[in-house]
């Protein structure tokens, strides 16, 4: 059988070897407990912040696929001829038949499409949407039937809305 030399071995050996110093043995236990503790203390932050970092993680996610698009040219105009709004203005009347909005974007990641959304009186009247075949420097446009109303015409470019702009038809 072997012999083990318990003065020499443990963090109690102070008790063993007759040295009995109680300050000693309450100051390891409590250190022994205070390590466990901040062990259990970092290990639970560690994974707070594991958790932040894995949803901020998802949310820039989400972010970045946002289009980057800029709007550089908008018009409301009576017509679009030869790719280029003519008659620009807010104000049109039934005999104009047709109103235009036209929109120039620049953007430097791909997108799909863009939305024309009309609204008459407050109320949606058509949404519009088109494929976007070059995302730098491209051009679009959607028209309307030019009846009487308060009309609001809102722009969006893969979900995102870019921007919002009224005109009125007498």
């Amino acid at each position: 059988m072997e012999r083990i030399d318990y003065k020499s071995s443990g963090p109690y050996n102070s008790i063993l070897s007759g040295t009995f110093d109680p300050f000693e043995v309450g100051w390891n236990l409590v250190r022994r407990l205070s390590l466990e503790a901040v062990k259990r203390r970092e290990k639970i932050v560690r994974n707070i912040f594991l958790c932040i970092i894995f949803v901020v993680g998802l949310t820039f996610t989400e972010a970045s696929k946002a289009n980057d698009c800029v709007v550089t040219d908008w018009k409301i105009s009576a017509k679009v001829q030869n790719k280029k709004p003519l008659d620009v203005r807010n104000t049109f009347t039934v005999k104009d038949s047709r109103v235009s909005a036209y929109v120039r974007i620049n953007c430097t990641q791909p997108v799909q499409n863009t939305e024309f959304c009309f609204y008459r009186n407050k109320a949606k009247y058509a949404c519009v949407k088109l494929p976007v075949k070059s995302p730098e420097h491209w051009r679009t446009w959607a028209s309307v039937k030019a009846l009487k109303g308060s009309w609001m015409v809102r722009l969006r470019i893969d979900e995102r809305e870019m921007l919002t702009d009224k005109f009125l038809v007498q």
